[in-house]
């Protein structure tokens, strides 16, 4: 077996409470550091020195959160809601599992951990994936193009 995970919680919500009791209970409060709100430079800190990010959101919009991480190579895994989809390709930026079940989020998270080297390859294209989809310059090279189809569209 190997070493034991770590985590970081980073930011603060209503169910903090209850998941450091949970964390108590489950004897492993010992592995879990609570961070609260991080400044922009520090977060950045906490992305790249991830071996993956974990979001357990059942209601996300975009996935900022997990944009950021893919643009720091970190693996992202998370619940297959909202906009989550459209920001991990799974099996190849990350791992998406059905809304909800913690006991599949356990084990992607296992399988990342396991596999330093798929973590890596993961982390590597997620980047890629983000930079080129998500970028400025790939946003404006989209509306530029849906303008010049409707330009074309009625001039024709």
């Amino acid at each position: 077996m190997g070493q034991p995970a770590f985590i970081d919680v980073v930011g603060e919500g209503s169910d903090e409470h209850s998941l450091r009791l949970l964390a108590s209970q489950l004897g492993v409060s010992d592995r879990v550091v609570w961070h609260g709100q991080v400044d922009q430079d520090r977060l950045l800190r906490f992305y790249r020195a991830a071996t993956a990010l974990v979001m357990p959101s059942t209601d996300e919009g975009l996935g900022l959160v997990a944009v950021e991480g893919l643009l720091c190579e970190t693996p992202v895994i998370a619940f297959r809601s909202g906009g989550l989809p459209d920001v991990v390709k799974e099996g190849e930026t990350g791992t998406l599992v059905e809304p909800g079940n913690t006991a599949e989020l356990a084990h992607a998270l296992d399988s990342v951990l396991a596999s330093r080297e798929r973590a890596a390859e993961m982390a590597r294209a997620g980047r890629q994936f983000a930079e080129s989809t998500f970028s400025p310059e790939s946003a404006a090279n989209r509306y530029a193009s849906i303008y010049r189809e409707v330009i074309a569209a009625r001039a024709a």
